[in-house]
């Protein structure tokens, strides 16, 4: 399909995942986008997690799958809500990553006869090495290049930036004194999280090279593991970085000079938006689940603890 007409294409990406697994869909987006430049590419699934993934070069917009009665798509017993019938029917092109067996379900989502709608996996194969980015690439093969992974990225206003930049300064961040270390001790389970020792051992030790200050990631799911990262770390400018909205954490670590956590959809977050990146991971693999870039570097510990 010639370019020229991609402005009137639209497409729908439907998935409700973890914050990492959805950065990893932005691959899938820059390739929708370098194919359909002009397209209308629309995200649906939890909203704060896919407005990660709009702006420029990326997705247009993001929206909640409980605002359109989604729930009824799993139902086959269920009619199709009359909401969400007409949201899918302005779409020409809808792929639902989902971890559903509902045989039904690819009928249920075409509402148009002339529609292309692909279900693929929610998450890759477990025996599957291949990265995830590319396992979510490759629904939209023959509709988009699979073969050019690009490196998730987030596009970030220059207001976000801005206001970053002043939550740093409230926070009393002095970059003419310091380098900001960000670090995030937290993960999606305990078998992800290494020793709160490293993390204050690293810090320590950047603190001789560098004056460092300190930034601690703490989500709704973190504040064990940034106590126990505080009871080892001593005398060092400590600020914490409390529940912050993650398109805000995300204009906060762009200005990081470095970044150093878990396997977890914080360090993903560090990656996509340039900051440099150093993954640890205790558990899962990092063949598929590491950040991509250039600027990111990994620890892989699975068998070092």
């Amino acid at each position: 399909m010639d370019n020229k007409f991609s402005k009137s294409i639209r497409w729908l990406l439907i998935r409700n995942g973890a914050i990492g697994d959805t950065i990893l869909l932005s691959s899938a987006i820059l390739a929708i986008r370098e194919r359909y430049p002009q397209a209308w590419i629309e995200l649906l699934g939890i909203k704060e997690r896919m407005e990660l993934l709009t702006g420029e070069g990326l997705a247009d917009c993001a929206i909640s799958s409980d605002s359109v009665g989604i729930e009824s798509l799993y139902g086959p017993d269920v009619p199709i809500h009359p909401v969400l019938k007409e949201y899918l029917s302005a779409f020409d092109f809808i792929i639902c990553y989902t971890a559903a067996q509902e045989k039904t379900l690819k009928e249920r989502l075409q509402v148009r006869p002339d529609q292309i709608v692909r279900l693929h996996p929610a998450l890759p194969d477990a025996d599957d090495s291949i990265h995830a980015a590319q396992h979510y690439l490759n629904a939209l093969e023959g509709l988009a290049p699979i073969d050019k992974l690009q490196a998730p990225r987030l596009s970030l206003t220059e207001a976000e930036i801005a206001a970053a930049q002043r939550r740093l300064q409230e926070l009393s961040f002095d970059r003419s004194r310091y380098v900001l270390l960000v670090l995030h001790a937290g993960a999606g389970s305990r078998a992800k999280q290494a020793p709160p020792p490293w993390f204050a051992y690293v810090a320590q030790m950047l603190q001789q090279l560098w004056p460092t200050q300190i930034a601690l990631v703490q989500g709704p799911a973190d504040e064990e593991a940034v106590e126990n990262v505080l009871r080892f770390i001593k005398n060092l400018p400590i600020v914490l970085l409390k529940k912050e909205p993650l398109r805000s954490l995300a204009a906060i670590l762009r200005q990081a000079d470095l970044f150093i956590g878990n396997d977890s959809g914080v360090a993903h977050i560090a990656a996509a938006a340039g900051c440099p990146t150093l993954a640890i991971f205790t558990a899962s693999n990092p063949a598929v689940w590491t950040p991509l870039g250039d600027h990111v570097r990994i620890v892989d510990a699975r068998h070092a603890i």
